[in-house]
């Protein structure tokens, strides 16, 4: 995973990693169109739970449209708390 080399490269530099951020995840209400994409990155997640599973994770859903600007930006300030403190 890009992910885990980042969180090595990171560490090797003294920079810990408190969190992980997973962005777009497809949600299983997403249908049947979606399905097989939901199901394969489904596979990613585990593996990305399994190896980070003492940092906070923070799933973030795929949204209609790219967030843009600070106001869109605020939106996800909500979802992002857990990786707070």
């Amino acid at each position: 995973l890009e992910t885990a080399r980042a969180v090595e490269l990171l560490g090797r530099h003294g920079i810990a990693v408190g969190g992980i951020v997973v962005n777009k995840v497809i949600p299983p209400e997403a249908g049947s169109f979606l399905e097989k994409r939901r199901l394969s990155q489904e596979q990613y997640l585990r593996e990305i739970r399994t190896r980070f599973a003492s940092m906070k994770i923070v799933e973030l859903p795929l949204l209609d449209d790219d967030i843009q600007g600070m106001e869109q930006l605020g939106l996800l300030s909500p979802l992002m708390e857990d990786l707070g403190g």
